[in-house]
């Protein structure tokens, strides 16, 4: 599943993208100079794109085709491909239309091939150089007064911004684009605009703003007969409806799309839709849900098998994440166990780590209704770290967050004290008699928020210093991360330099790591790395700092020693490493050895010609046979 960084789904984005292109190429057809048969093309796209695809592949087969008919048949591949969500050969075939369109001196067509090429790039990890493509034609169009491209060109840059999260400025660049088509009446062009608008206050969880604009782009594809945008603005209407929780109007905005996505054979819109109908019903109490869901888990189950085909890592888990839900829903524990299974090896083979800590949550559940309490407490508390380490990059601020809470909690517990002071004033007023017992209850409030005070701030407090403790460690070997060890390493650079004092820095690489993963698997290869990092902390003294700052490469820093001194240390630690503990001396051919390369800091310019020069040594201690050290 390809996410945008809001989490939205790329269903609705790159159809609304190419639709886009598509609307703009036909409005600019005779200043283009689009023939009958690729206006055709372009149309056909809209139905069969596939068929668009093979079509124009057996033409550029022929060795006759012009270079100007080369770069317009690379342009409709582009757009073929976008409308069948393959950005990587949007891209490729976007690049192609725009070199060869340099090769004629048709400038308008080559803007029109820098946006589709702008486009393209925003379907990438990296959006970023699509701005340079976009803001190209827009310079060229504003100097030139072309209303058409300007429009394509805004496009490009809203949507671009809308992937880096820039919502107010993608916003801007949609509104004035579909100003400026509403100006010259460009009516093919606007409603796609439309879904553009809407797409953006989706993003703002702005979902009823945005439910007028997919109806505007409906309503036209629907006249037009345009099938496979009709079956996204349908789309967006689903998940629009479906977040104001209007549950009936998104299962048939659903129904309605996939259908579409049926008829066209578009295999990844419907399994785009299937996804978010069952997440929607899933969501839902109501009986009838759970027939649909019923019906629907045969689809859901092919729609796995589309974005496991088509490598959409990412939308394959979530969509397993949600079907494990239905199976732990309906009492199905044991199929829920095994989804959990393939869904921990996803996420670890891939490095996913958005749904660790609801797979583990999942997990917890299922071990609770099968009655294994021990193993869901575990479970639970290994949900909970996980959420911590996903966090921690952000740990300040919402330490920040919860002091400001806790200050804002503060006062309302100061308010509710005087308010409690005055209705005990008035009460000893009337009643004398109970002065005594509103007194002794005021007592007990005031002295339980201050115990609640006094424990959420320690509560804080610990809990920080713990984020900080995380932020600065290695979780696997206990050792410094990559950043604590490059940090700590410039403070004693330049204590050495300022002292004149050695500083002895090696960098050492587990020799032949990969070998023990692909053979033993990862597991094998965490034990042999926590070994490694026992034996540091055995061998090394408290002074000593040292680091894992790779998979399987360490950096050693050795204030106020030289290097003869330490190779000798490195030499006995290396020695301690071969003798395996018992979870690994199993292996027999498991070898714990490492290639070091040692530089005294103190002689090198800077840290990075320290790093650069013990890199290179630590190469050469693997050419010349590994398991040593050379300095």
């Amino acid at each position: 599943m390809k996410f945008k960084c809001f989490v939205f789904p790329s269903k609705l984005l790159l159809s609304v993208m190419a639709a886009v292109a598509l609307s703009v190429a036909s409005a600019n057809a005779s200043a283009i100079e689009w023939s009958e048969e690729k206006t055709r093309l372009l149309s056909d796209i809209n139905h069969h794109p596939t068929e668009v695809i093979n079509s124009i592949e057996a033409r550029l087969a022929n060795a006759s085709v012009s270079v100007h008919e080369q770069a317009r048949y690379h342009y409709i591949l582009s757009d073929a491909y976008y409308a069948l969500f393959l950005g990587d050969e949007a891209l490729v075939e976007a690049q192609k239309a725009l070199s060869l369109a340099q090769q004629s001196d048709d400038e308008e067509f080559i803007q029109a091939c820098n946006i589709k090429v702008a486009r393209a790039y925003d379907t990438m990890a990296d959006a970023s150089p699509g701005i340079e493509y976009a803001q190209r034609a827009l310079s060229w169009a504003v100097e030139n007064q072309s209303p058409s491209v300007q429009i394509d060109a805004m496009i490009a840059l809203g949507s671009i911004n809308l992937t880096i999260v820039n919502l107010v400025e993608a916003l801007d660049y949609f509104t004035q684009a579909y100003r400026i088509a509403q100006q010259h009446e460009l009516d093919t062009v606007a409603p796609h605009i439309a879904s553009f608008i809407a797409l953006v206050y989706e993003a703002q969880e702005k979902s009823r703003s945005a439910i007028p604009y997919f109806e505007e782009s409906a309503r036209y594809y629907r006249q037009t007969d345009n099938q496979v945008e009709l079956s996204n603005s349908l789309y967006g209407l689903g998940l629009a409806y479906g977040k104001i929780h209007q549950l009936d109007k998104a299962v048939d905005y659903f129904n309605e799309s996939m259908a579409i996505s049926v008829e066209i054979g578009d295999k990844q819109g419907e399994a785009y839709t299937t996804q978010a109908l069952f997440d929607v019903l899933l969501s839902s109490n109501e009986e009838h849900s759970s027939e649909q869901l019923a019906q629907l888990m045969p689809m859901l189950d092919e729609a796995i098998d589309t974005f496991r085909q088509s490598n959409n890592v990412h939308l394959e888990v979530g969509t397993l994440l949600i079907k494990a839900k239905w199976l732990e829903r309906n009492a199905l524990l044991e199929q829920a166990f095994e989804i959990i299974e393939q869904l921990e090896i996803l996420v670890a083979e891939h490095d996913i780590t958005l749904h660790k800590a609801t797979i583990l949550l999942l997990r917890a559940k299922l071990h609770a209704e099968s009655g294994d309490y021990a193993a869901a407490y575990q479970t639970l508390q290994a949900a909970r770290q996980e959420e911590v380490k996903r966090r921690q990059e952000t740990d300040e601020e919402r330490f920040q967050q919860l002091r400001a809470g806790f200050e804002l909690d503060q006062k309302a517990y100061e308010n509710r004290l005087l308010a409690e002071t005055n209705a005990r004033q008035t009460a000893e007023l009337a009643v004398n008699k109970r002065d005594q017992t509103i007194v002794a209850l005021i007592i007990a409030v005031l002295v339980g928020l201050i115990f609640a005070i006094v424990f959420m701030y320690f509560s804080i407090r610990r809990q920080h210093q713990q984020l900080e403790r995380l932020a600065q460690t290695d979780e696997l070997t206990a050792l410094y991360n990559r950043r604590q060890t490059f940090l700590l390493l410039d403070r004693e650079k330049k204590l050495a330099v300022r002292q004149n004092q050695p500083l002895s820095v090696a960098i050492a690489d587990l020799d032949d790591f990969k070998y023990i993963n692909d053979t033993y698997g990862h597991q094998v290869g965490d034990d042999v790395l926590r070994h490694v990092g026992e034996c540091i902390k055995r061998d090394f003294r408290n002074t000593d700092i040292i680091g894992r700052i790779g998979g399987e490469e360490f950096l050693f820093v050795f204030p106020s020693a030289a290097c003869e001194e330490v190779a000798v240390a490195l030499r006995q630690f290396m020695d301690e490493c071969k003798v395996l503990p018992a979870a690994l001396s199993a292996y027999s051919d498991i070898k714990v050895a490492f290639s070091i390369g040692l530089v005294d800091a103190q002689d090198q310019e800077s840290v990075t010609h320290t790093l650069a020069q013990a890199d290179n040594l630590m190469y050469q201690a693997k050419a010349n046979g590994k398991d040593q050290v050379v300095y």
